[in-house]
């Protein structure tokens, strides 16, 4: 059975995961050592995941901001 790019994109971003999970528990250079992964791609992939999670949590953020303007505003007009 042939792979399909959507199949291996996700099947690397699993990978890619269980990396991060790993090294999280152990350290990045047992994780490495363990996965067969150079420093310098797990430094990569950390750095990009962490962009992420900065920018996911940033946008969190400013929906909660605008939803507390937004309920404030519904309140002050009720009275």
């Amino acid at each position: 059975m042939k792979k399909t790019i959507e199949i291996e994109k996700y099947l690397q971003y699993r990978k890619k995961i269980r990396v991060l999970k790993y090294a999280q528990d152990f350290g990045a250079r047992d994780a490495c050592e363990t996965f067969g992964v150079t420093k310098t791609t797990f430094y990569n992939w950390k750095n990009k995941f962490d962009k992420y999670v900065r920018k996911v949590c940033r946008e969190r953020s400013e929906i909660q901001r605008h939803t507390e303007i937004d309920l404030t505003l519904k309140l002050l007009n009720l009275f």
